[in-house]
């Protein structure tokens, strides 16, 4: 039988693991009870000592760090993000990937034992003109590439102004769904649902049957690409944002002045212009929404703001189904 515990004048000492009775009684003297009481022995957790080279990070996204860590007594440990969306994490390379805080766990493979890593990510602040581009043109990519959208576009030449709202769902090139409104010194509506078209114009309302043909027309007309033609066309010029400086960033909204002297492109026309400034506004690293500025004998503005892309829930109006059919 193993031996489980000793006991030296009331020192237990545990042996090995398992259940052992211990007695104390009175020498000679029988008349004293004795009293027996049950000891059970365990095996003694191991004391983990775990040392990281950073207990906070403050991380701008898509910023990369790498935290070591040691422990003692030696054994395996594995690293854990309690917020993907704001930092993930390998073997201690840590990646900043949206605003806000989540703690980077550290723990033994036996998960005795684990040490916590505060990390807190901003939006990066002080834009450069190439990272600005670069952002505007992942919006555009993911607008491109997106099965539903919303977006917003804005123009005024210092007399008339005009919004483009757009709001969509497309599959395969086909609309499925389609909420188009004209607003400002022009009005028009339009709505594409189950098979019809909806339109509305100075006060007149009809409706058609939409085929595939007539809706692939109305994708190149009134889809992302189409409305958004003008913001597409100066994110993606190489040469405008070769001659901006960035000016300042309050709330989000990064200012750049351009130089219109140095423009070396073709997309943008800035003869008489005595001014040019773009405005980018990064909110969690997304951009949210881009306005050029161009002051010449009048200021023109071109705003585009960007709702989110996915399914997109269109509201329609109430009274569609009084529409007449032509």
């Amino acid at each position: 039988m193993k031996k489980i515990a000793t006991v030296v004048d009331g020192k237990v000492m545990g042996i090995s693991v398992g259940k052992v009775n211990i007695t104390v009684s009175v020498k000679d003297n029988e008349e004293i009870e004795a009293v027996t009481k049950e000891i059970e022995v365990t095996e003694k957790a191991i004391q983990y000592n775990i040392i990281v080279s950073k207990d906070i990070l403050n991380l701008v996204i898509g910023d990369e760090e790498t935290v070591t860590a040691t422990v003692t007594p030696e054994t395996a440990l594995s690293w854990t993000s309690n917020t993907l969306a704001v930092a993930t994490v390998v073997d201690g390379k840590i990646v900043a990937v949206g605003a806000g805080t989540a703690t980077i766990s550290v723990t033994t493979a036996d998960g005795l034992a684990s040490r916590a890593i505060s990390v807190i990510v901003t939006a990066p602040k002080n834009l450069t003109p190439e990272q600005a581009q670069e952002k505007l043109e992942n919006k555009i990519t993911e607008y491109l590439e997106a099965t539903g959208g919303n977006f917003t576009l804005y123009t005024s030449d210092g007399t008339e102004e005009l919004t483009f709202a757009v709001q969509y769902n497309i599959s395969d090139n086909i609309f499925s769904g389609l909420k188009y409104v004209l607003s400002g010194s022009s009005e028009a509506h339009i709505y594409l649902k189950d098979g019809y078209a909806y339109m509305a114009s100075n006060g007149t309302t009809s409706k058609t049957v939409v085929n595939t043909s007539e809706n692939q027309r109305l994708v190149s007309q009134y889809g992302f690409e189409k409305v958004a033609e003008q913001v597409i066309a100066y994110c993606q010029d190489n040469a405008l944002f070769d001659a901006m400086t960035f000016v300042s960033e309050t709330e989000n909204v990064n200012k750049f002045e351009i130089d219109v002297a140095s423009y070396a492109g073709s997309v943008m026309d800035f003869g008489g212009v005595e001014k040019a400034e773009l405005y980018v506004t990064v909110v969690d690293g997304e951009v949210t929404e881009v306005k050029l500025v161009v002051v010449s004998t009048a200021t023109f503005t071109i705003t585009g703001t960007f709702g989110g892309t996915g399914t997109q829930s269109i509201k329609y109006p109430s009274d569609l189904n009084t529409y007449p059919e032509v």
